[in-house]
C-alpha cells in the first residue's frame, strides 16, 4: 500500500525513517507492506509487462498570513526542492494528502500541487484533507480525472454505521492509454460496519 504523509502524523518518526532510506518511499510498519512516498519523489511500479508513475506530496500548504510556514505539517523546503528536480518523465498517478491551491476556499491549498498537476498532466489526481464527500470531475488542465474519495469512516447518517459510500475505487491500468478508475460499494464492503468489522 502506498499513501503520503499528511498533516497530523508523527512527522519526527517518519522523518528519521525517511533519513534512511535510499528509496523513493519507505516502509512504516513491521511487515513492510505500507509506503509512505517521499514529496517529489517518481515512485515506478512495474507489472505484466507495463509500468505505472506515481509522484506523492505530503504534508498540507501553508494557509495565506500563516507566519510560522517551517511548521512539520507544512511542505518542507527540502520537498519544495525534490519537486523542482523532477524530470520531464511521465506522471500518471499524482497522490496528494491536500488540495490545489483555492480549490476549497481562497487562500488554502498547495501551489506545488498546482505545478505538477499543470505541468505533467498526470491521468489521475488523488486527494484528502478536505472531509469533503466523494468527488469526481474533470480537473481544470483538461486533462486529468481529480478524485476526492469519501473518508474511510462510518455513515453515521445510517443506524447500520456502514462505511462511507464512495469510500472505495479500483484504478484499472493497462497502459497510459488503457486505464479507468472505477468507484464501487461492493456488497462485501458493506458487511465492515462499526458493530461487525472486528468479527469478519
Amino acid at each position: 500500500m502506498l499513501c503520503v504523509r499528511g498533516n497530523h502524523e508523527d512527522h519526527k518518526y517518519l522523518d528519521g525513517l525517511e533519513a534512511k532510506s535510499v528509496r523513493s518511499a519507505f516502509p512504516v510498519d513491521s511487515y513492510q507492506r505500507l509506503y509512505v512516498l517521499k514529496s517529489g519523489v517518481l515512485h515506478t511500479e512495474f507489472h505484466q509487462g507495463t509500468s505505472l508513475s506515481v509522484v506523492g506530496i505530503g504534508r498540507v500548504g501553508p494557509p495565506q498570513n500563516e507566519n510560522e510556514i517551517q511548521r512539520e505539517k507544512y511542505v518542507q523546503r527540502y520537498e519544495q526542492e525534490q519537486l523542482r528536480q523532477l524530470r520531464d518523465d511521465r506522471i500518471d498517478v499524482l497522490l496528494t494528502h491536500d488540495t490545489r491551491r483555492e480549490f476549497i476556499q481562497p487562500g488554502i491549498g498547495m501551489t506545488e500541487i498546482d505545478d505538477v498537476v499543470d505541468r505533467y498532466q498526470p491521468a489521475y489526481h488523488f486527494f484528502g484533507h478536505t472531509g469533503a464527500p466523494f468527488s469526481l470531475h474533470q480537473d481544470r488542465n483538461g486533462m486529468t480525472v481529480a478524485s476526492k474519495l469519501s473518508d474511510f469512516e462510518w455513515d453515521e447518517t445510517d443506524p447500520a454505521r456502514p462505511l462511507k459510500s464512495g469510500s472505495f475505487g479500483l484504478l484499472q491500468w493497462n497502459g497510459p492509454d488503457d486505464h479507468q478508475f472505477i468507484v464501487e460499494d461492493p456488497l462485501w464492503l458493506k458487511e465492515y460496519t462499526m458493530h461487525t468489522w472486528r468479527y469478519l
